[in-house]
């Protein structure tokens, strides 16, 4: 029995060994598939590799080429073609090329490549224009006041935003001044030519007109021209499109009347070196005929004024354009006081109802719907008025009489 007992121990010790010696190879293999590649980087990162360095060639100064006068010229010297040709300045250029270029190299600087033109070329001559000093004065310096002449032309009328204080226009401006340093730009034989706004900055004296209350990114110009004549007069012409800031007085809205103005002054010269004054022709300022015809404005009048303005040490002279225009009521007669006139009327029924206990309900509804619709409007007509208005205007106290009936 024990016989069979240890016989039976070694067949199943055998079986064992025979069970597990296949997995105990597969899990050696695998630690050393994932282990070993890392351990074999470390060594090699950990061995620096020496670098395998170039000797160079040592510089013989009697040797050098014409080659090494183009490194010389990349360091911002330049040599004559013809010396680099001869063969002992040849030498001396080399041996000045090598010193450079090892100084370049202790240095690490990256010199600048300068092309060298080894052979002459002709190239087409650029002539640089620049504005004369005494074309950027005025021409009565040290003398009276240059005096410019304005007139302005309304195109389009683009209407009014009340709300935000602003109005949009396309106009015509006319500026005319005296320069007799501009009768030589006139070729002979004529009495006037007329250039571009790009010429005229290069070639003569500009007063530098803008328009003062234009709101901000307001000012488009459309077109420009300038025209000189013999005599040294100039006139500039140029529509712009304009968005203009204003207070407007809305006290008697919706019959109100609004003066919409455009203000011209220099962006540079004080009232002692410039003034403004309008041009009596009366075909360079007003307005296009027929213009206001389907407008909510009818136009009236215009007017061309001068004034001077004083803001501390800003001292203008300026000029103004002011049209004077009637609000069409018309149109808030339909939409906003008929309407509240028949509220009040509607509401006033109640009393021509029956005191009945079944009517008690409708003559509430009644009153209750007209006050309500009332202050709807009011509301509605208070989003047409500026906000930064002084007061009330009529349109407000006439809702406000509505509602208290």
């Amino acid at each position: 029995e024990v016989g069979c007992g240890l016989q039976h121990f070694s067949v199943s010790s055998i079986m064992a060994v025979k069970v597990v010696k296949p997995w105990f190879m597969h899990a050696v293999g695998l630690a050393v598939y994932f282990i070993a590649p890392p351990i074999c980087r470390h060594f090699i990162n950990t061995h620096p590799m020496q670098p395998v360095l170039l000797e160079e060639p040592e510089h013989d100064f009697d040797s050098a080429t014409p080659a090494d006068g183009i490194s010389l010229l990349q360091v911002r010297y330049t040599v004559n073609p013809s010396i680099v040709d001869s063969p002992t300045d040849s030498s001396r250029i080399g041996a000045t090329a090598v010193a450079v270029s090892q100084q370049k190299e202790h240095a690490n600087v990256r010199p600048r490549v300068v092309s060298v033109p080894w052979q002459r070329e002709e190239h087409a001559s650029v002539h640089v224009t620049q504005k004369p000093s005494e074309l950027n004065l005025r021409p009565n310096l040290g003398g009276d006041p240059d005096i410019v002449n304005f007139a302005i032309y309304v195109k389009n009328f683009f209407g009014m935003t009340i709300t935000s204080n602003e109005f949009t226009v396309d106009v015509v401006v006319t500026l005319r001044w005296t320069d007799p340093r501009v009768s030589k730009m006139v070729p002979a034989g004529t009495t006037n030519v007329t250039i571009s706004q790009a010429q005229a900055k290069e070639h003569l004296w500009m007063p530098d007109i803008v328009v003062a209350n234009r709101a901000i990114g307001g000012q488009e110009q459309i077109s420009a021209a300038l025209e000189v004549c013999k005599d040294g007069t100039v006139f500039k012409t140029e529509r712009l499109l304009l968005r203009l800031k204003q207070h407007f007085d809305v006290t008697a809205f919706p019959f109100d009347y609004q003066r919409p103005k455009i203000i011209l002054s220099s962006a540079t010269l004080m009232k002692e070196d410039l003034v403004m004054q309008a041009i009596a022709d009366k075909a360079f300022t007003g307005a296009k005929p027929g213009l206001f015809g389907d407008r909510e404005f009818w136009f009236l009048s215009h007017n061309t004024t001068v004034f001077e303005e004083v803001d501390g040490n800003l001292r203008k002279s300026r000029g103004k354009f002011q049209m004077t225009l009637e609000r069409d009521w018309t149109r808030y007669l339909q939409t906003t006081i008929l309407p509240e006139i028949f509220l009040i009327l509607i509401s006033f029924t109640v009393f021509w109802m029956p005191r009945a206990a079944p009517f008690a309900m409708p003559r509430v509804a009644t009153n209750l719907i007209s006050f309500l619709t009332l202050m709807t409007l009011s509301i509605n007509v208070s989003r047409m008025l500026p906000a930064d208005r002084a007061g009330m205007a009529w349109i407000e106290l006439f809702a406000d009489s509505m509602q208290m009936q």
